[in-house]
């Protein structure tokens, strides 16, 4: 990057100017807090606002009587149905004209259950698992020649469980809408990782037309998957109180919130069988990945993607299933299948290694892939030979102590290595350009830094 390269958003981000959707200055705003439910599992049979109403700066309540004007779709189902899917969903919205006076008007809202009996962890659910049409954006099964017979005839077998915990999303600003209307057109601040993707899901919830619809979001302070659909339903409450107010509403989530309502790593459960000729070559691939998914809706990550593609192996077999449980949806995060997957894979490898009496890296050097293994065609650009020769070099990988031996104080200190990807989904994107009258070229593309 040359010297006189300057980033637009540097300076205002070090110097705290930068401002972002929970800042943006919007006057006259009121204050929105959820009220989170107190059970696991079952349905709502009332909201009692009676208490909250007569509290200091109250200023409205809205549940699921008043969504019934959006329009259903999967993305305000959650809010238009009273049905309780995991803890903490929210059932309902005040606001006032502060926080402290929305806080409090909260504590006095009554919610009454009916609770039914909740699926809490995979084990509990496995009977009812199932095979998913889809994986992400691949097909949930595949087999590519005789898995089975190839491991049946390696000279090693590594064949081994391995579990992977649920991990939340947690970015350094938390998630925040500010909206307010003006007629049928809508202005909503907010921290979103898709501005023209969620334009049309306000313009379906509310009926607006799109082109009503501004969404603003010049910075983000963090996201990896999270700032995204399953922000919608909390945001479409905070909207519909501010229509029926007719003032701005700002709703800013909690960071005990943020362990519900926008998403995470969903726990798995990866049997992987993986088989070796006895000069390291890979014979043969049976990865299967149980995941968790929820009542409400349905999210496979791409965990068994890695043994398709990574390694050269002409026997491989994967499959996805997914077990129902009263929890948080799933969602895309940071490396979204590629993390749990090549924990497994890469696991099973070192431990091969050690069976076999082969280096780590040269084991991986020996099964390298010069093309895509699944769909068989070649790699645009692949590094990664270079990568094990050089990274091996500067970590000084042929002089590493026996492990197990290395230590600093009382601190055992390992050394070790792995392989991983992350595979490239290419989509349309449109941009506009302006060429001015003094030679400035204008570049402008509604997408998030």
């Amino acid at each position: 990057m040359s010297a006189d390269f300057h980033r637009h958003d540097a300076a205002l981000k070090v110097t705290g100017q930068a401002t972002y959707a929970a800042e943006a200055p919007v006057p006259g705003q009121l204050h929105a807090v959820l009220v989170g439910s107190a059970i696991t599992s079952g349905t709502v049979l009332s909201v009692d606002g009676s208490q909250a109403a007569v509290m200091p700066g109250y200023a409205d309540l809205v549940s699921y009587p008043q969504t019934a004007t959006l329009t259903a779709a999967s993305f305000t189902q959650l809010i238009r149905d009273p049905v309780i899917h995991f803890p903490g969903q929210p059932v309902a919205l005040v606001v006032a004209d502060t926080l402290l006076d929305a806080y409090a008007a909260a504590r006095e809202v009554r919610v009454t259950y009916n609770t039914s009996p909740a699926v809490t962890t995979i084990g509990q659910g496995l009977e009812h698992a199932y095979e998913p049409a889809m994986a992400g954006r691949i097909a949930a099964a595949s087999k590519r020649g005789d898995a089975a017979t190839a491991i049946d005839n390696a000279k090693l077998v590594v064949r081994q469980r391995y579990e992977t915990a649920v991990n939340n999303h947690h970015p350094m600003e938390t998630h925040a809408v500010i909206c307010s209307w003006e007629g049928n057109s809508p202005t909503i601040y907010t921290s979103t990782q898709g501005v023209f993707a969620i334009r049309p899901a306000i313009a379906r919830a509310f009926s607006p037309p799109e082109t009503n619809v501004r969404v603003v979001a010049p910075f983000i302070g963090g996201g990896f998957g999270s700032k995204g659909a399953l922000m919608l339903p909390w945001m479409f409450l905070a909207m519909l109180a501010s229509r029926r107010t007719q003032r701005p509403v700002r709703l800013e989530l909690t960071r005990s919130e943020l362990f519900s309502l926008v998403g995470r790593r969903s726990q798995t459960r990866q049997d992987l069988t993986v088989g070796f000729h006895a000069d390291g070559r890979l014979a043969g691939i049976e990865h299967h990945v149980l995941a968790q998914t929820a009542t409400h809706g349905e999210y496979a990550d791409t965990t068994g993607e890695i043994s398709r593609i990574l390694y050269r192996c002409d026997n491989v077999t994967t499959s996805h299933r997914l077990v129902r449980t009263n929890a948080p949806l799933p969602i895309p995060m940071r490396a979204p299948g590629a993390a749990p997957g090549t924990f497994a894979f890469e696991s099973a490898l070192d431990e091969a290694a050690t069976k076999l009496g082969i280096d780590p890296v040269e084991l991986r050097v020996l099964n390298f892939a010069d093309h895509d293994q699944d769909a068989g065609h070649p790699w645009t650009s692949n590094a990664l030979l270079d990568c094990y020769r050089i990274g091996a070099d500067r970590f000084r990988w042929a002089q590493r102590p026996l492990p197990g031996t290395a230590a600093d104080g009382r601190w055992r200190v390992g050394w070790g290595m792995a392989t991983t990807f992350y595979p490239q989904r290419r989509q349309d994107c449109a941009v506009r350009l302006a060429l001015t009258p003094d030679a400035r070229l204008i570049v402008q593309c509604g997408t998030p830094e």
